[in-house]
Formats: C-alpha cells, structure tokens, sequence
C-alpha cells in the first residue's frame, strides 16, 4: 500500500502548488462521495456436496420396495415359506450391492452394517453478479479560464480516497437424503466383490417345477428390515469476500452556466487514473445435518485468499450544481457515471471478476477565491 499512499501525496502535492498558483476564479472544495453499482462475479467449479444420491438416467428408486440408488434388498420364497423359522424369516441373500459413485463408507465393517441411500431433494444456488458499493472522500480544485456566450469554461483536478469497499458473494449445494442401515450378522459382506448381485429370489424354489437355480447358503445374507433410518442434509457453501482500497486522480474541462447570481449548473468529463488494491478471500464449508437429533457436524472447511494492486485508467462523466450561501462559500452536489476496467484475481479453484466504476454522488463545501 505504500504506492498508494505516495500517489496521494504526490497529487495532494500538486493540488496545493496550483492553488499557490493562483490570482482568481479558483474554487477549492471537499466533500463525501458515494458510489453504487459496482459488481462483482465468480466463476469457478460447480459447488457440490460429498454425497449426491442423485439418480442415474434408467434407474427406479422407491423405498417402499426397498429399492435404492445404490442396490436394492429384497424378499425371498424361504421367508414366506410357512415351513420357515429362525434367520430365514428375517435374513435375505436377494440383495445387490453397487457401492453407488464408489463411496467407501456404504459397507462399516466395524459395526457391521450396509448402507443404501434415497435421494429426497437438491438444490443449488450462487454464481450470480452481485452489486455492491462505498464511500469515500473527494478534494477538488476548479479554476475558471475563459467566458463565452453566456458559458465559463475551466479545468477540474480532482482526488478521491476510497478506503473500505466491501463486496462478497455466496453459491452453495445441499442435498437431503434418506440412508437405510441393514445388519451384516455373519460379517462376510466385506468380502464380496462389488458390485454384488445376490441370488435370484426363487433359487431352489422346490414349487416352481423344472427351476434350476442352484443356490449357495454360503453367500451372505443381511437383514430384511432395517436396523435403522437416519434423514441427513449436507450443505457446501462457498463465500467470497473482497476488500477493496482505491485512490483515484481525475482531470477533466467544466463547463458551467450561471443560472442566477448565486446558483450555477455544470458538466464535466474527466480522465481518470486509478490505483486499485484487492484481497479476496475464499471459504469453504461443508456441513452435515442429522434431521433426527438435530446434530450438526462439520465434514469439512478451508480457506484460502489473494490480492492483486492494478492501476487502471478510465472516464468519469458527472453534473452537479453549486450554490453561493455567503460570500467565497458555496455547497454543491453532483451525480456521475464512471467506466473502467475489470479487475481478475484468481482465488484457489475460483476467478473474481471486480468491475468498480459504476454511479457516484457527492455532496461537497467549497471555497472560492
């Protein structure tokens, strides 16, 4: 920031020898200036989250028949054979296994159990141009140097501190689902391969004449009915924030016109020259919801930032008005629009784009002499 705070002295410098300078028609002013719709945008990956059950083109997921998007567990003719007792009324070996997406966490070997998952809901939000605006502080030095047709013509040096602009951005994902917990009694899942595809339901059905399956009791079974049912949400959110630190020199003509003895309307154009500082930042957090206890957990979070000085130069088109209230004083106020170019600074996986010209105003006191 020391370039920064140098170009202000060298123009504060210069205001002050060109004030030194003159004999009349001088007016020093100072006063608060605004601006608004400057924007901001980002571009980068699409934000996801780590566990998306969403359902694949072809595939028919219902809870109901305890079909999922990751395999399906379902009955076989022992359990409603009437002759059944013990585990071949509550264990199946027609299941199927996909390991949808290759997530390691669907078979625990620890408590024994497999998980399928149902997808409830997604939605996805961000990557739009967010506007965003800041105040600042301008000094102004106007001389008058000729009169003609009722019109004065003069030149304009302008300075302008904008020390604290703030824009941020936000995009995120969630997805809800439902995961289902089947008990692994036997703990001899983890040894098949993936993905399983258990027997056919009717395997050794003695009622179908001719059936020919040839079924292997060897091969695991798991529990028909779930040992338990847990309703998650996770959320990614990605937030970008820039903070922005500006000083900028203006130059331009004025032309005024002397409405009454005291009140005068005016234009400027002025080239101006900017030196922009930006640190963005960016925040990553994914977080995990238990909607049956209410426990939220983080799964994950990071951040990372970067900034970038540009100088920059640009157009700045503004009328205003002054007003005489007293002798060599006067209040005025003026409207403008600035262009100027985009600033880029990449941020990890992420591009920001800054466009700070926009619209100002001002309201200002000066003096005249």
């Amino acid at each position: 920031m020391r370039t920064a705070h140098g170009l202000v002295g060298l123009l504060g410098m210069a205001l002050v020898a060109a004030l030194a300078r003159g004999e009349d028609d001088w007016q020093f002013q100072v006063g608060g200036v605004y601006q608004w719709g400057m924007k901001m945008s980002t571009r980068g990956p699409a934000v996801t989250t780590p566990h998306n059950y969403s359902v694949p083109p072809g595939v028919s997921v219902d809870p109901l028949t305890q079909t999922y998007v990751d395999g399906y567990v379902r009955r076989t003719w022992v359990m409603d054979d009437p002759l059944a007792v013990g585990v071949d009324r509550t264990l199946t070996w027609n299941w199927s296994y996909n390991n949808y997406n290759n997530y390691d966490n669907q078979y625990n070997a620890v408590d024994q159990t497999l998980a399928f998952h149902s997808q409830k809901a997604q939605s996805q939000s961000g990557k739009t141009e967010k506007d965003f605006s800041g105040g600042g502080v301008e000094f102004s030095a106007k001389r008058r140097l000729l009169s003609c047709c009722g019109f004065d013509l003069g030149v304009d040096l302008a300075l302008a501190l904008f020390p604290d602009a703030q824009a941020s951005q936000s995009s995120s994902a969630s997805s809800r689902f439902n995961t289902y917990y089947y008990s692994d009694p036997w703990g001899i899942v983890s040894g098949v391969s993936q993905p399983y595809q258990g027997p056919d339901y009717n395997y050794n059905n003695p009622s179908i004449p001719g059936n020919t399956d040839v079924g292997d009791r060897d091969l695991p079974p798991i529990a028909y009915t779930p040992i338990r049912v847990t309703d998650t949400i996770e959320q990614s959110i990605v937030s970008t924030k820039a903070d922005l630190y500006r000083v900028r020199a203006g130059c331009g003509p004025t032309l005024t016109l002397p409405i009454t003895e005291k009140l005068r309307v005016y234009a400027t154009p002025q080239f101006t020259l900017s030196l922009v500082h930006a640190e963005v930042t960016r925040q990553q957090t994914v977080t995990s919801t238990d909607m049956d206890t209410g426990v939220r957990s983080v799964l994950s979070s990071g951040e990372v930032s970067n900034d970038k000085t540009e100088l920059m130069g640009g157009i700045l088109l503004a009328a205003g008005v002054d007003y005489q209230f007293a002798q060599n004083w006067v209040v005025g106020a003026y409207i403008g629009r600035e262009w100027i170019p985009d600033m880029h600074i990449d941020v990890g996986v992420d591009r920001t784009r800054l466009d700070v010209g926009g619209y100002e105003a001002s309201l200002y006191v000066g003096t005249t002499f």
